[in-house]
């Protein structure tokens, strides 16, 4: 049985039966956050104190704030919610070019950006697992294969991932 090929970005679990936790963040930056890509605090200055302005993390990025819960266009100058608890889990889907394997459960990677689409919202970011490898600073660490009938080791797994660097947790480099 093989995956299905479809990237969505990350998808939040829930945990311990409860919902995730999502906080307001501001877009204002020139390119659109989709639906489950990973985004990151810009640090500039915002007038409403309750709200830090983000942006769309780059695939290599290294450093992210959370997960977009929603869509918001270009230079939109809107709120957005984001899933930015640092042990939130996800389920993300592995890039076209790699097939994923048992040895990769523990490992860090990247994500690969993927364009988005206006046309349902949605995220097309992917794990990199070429980028696969013990080294702290990249974006996520795999926890294992999302455990459904339809989803198999190989190629468009979907992995369980945490966001390895995420501006929210404890004892991490400042942006």
């Amino acid at each position: 049985m093989a995956n299905l090929d479809n990237p969505r970005g990350l998808v939040p679990l829930m945990q311990n039966n409860e919902a995730p936790k999502l906080s307001r963040y501001y877009h204002s930056a020139a390119t659109a956050i989709f639906k489950g890509d990973p985004v990151v605090k810009t640090g500039t200055a915002h007038t409403d104190k309750d709200s830090t302005p983000i942006a769309a993390a780059a695939g290599a990025d290294g450093v992210c704030t959370g997960v977009a819960a929603g869509y918001a266009k270009a230079s939109a100058g809107t709120y957005i919610l984001v899933y930015d608890d640092p042990l939130q889990q996800y389920v993300c889907q592995c890039d076209t070019g790699q097939a994923a394997a048992v040895t990769d459960i523990g490992a860090n990677c990247d994500f690969v950006a993927g364009a988005g689409s206006t046309t349902d919202e949605k995220s097309d970011y992917e794990l990199d697992l070429s980028s696969a490898t013990t080294t702290v600073t990249l974006s996520a660490k795999i926890i294992g294969l999302d455990k459904r009938v339809d989803n198999v080791i190989g190629a468009h797994a979907d992995l369980i991932v945490t966001l390895n660097t995420s501006t929210e947790a404890d004892n991490t480099l400042g942006i």
